[in-house]
């Protein structure tokens, strides 16, 4: 899962596509990128929207 996750923030997408597709707060996925926090303490929720996002651009590039 944590990788997953890491591969969206940390893709070339801007914190602002990545807001807009899954609802997390920008300033939260700016503080991870900038590493202000760190994806442990992150809301479950938070983390698991980032994470299904990251499931669901996988789906797309492979197919």
């Amino acid at each position: 899962m944590r990788k997953v996750i890491e591969e969206v923030i940390f893709s070339n997408e801007s914190s602002y596509e990545i807001y807009t597709r899954t609802g997390v707060n920008q300033g939260i996925i700016n503080d991870i990128k900038d590493g202000y926090r760190s994806i442990d303490y992150i809301a479950y929720i938070d983390a698991e929207k980032i994470y299904n996002y990251g499931l669901e651009k996988k789906l797309l590039v492979n197919n």
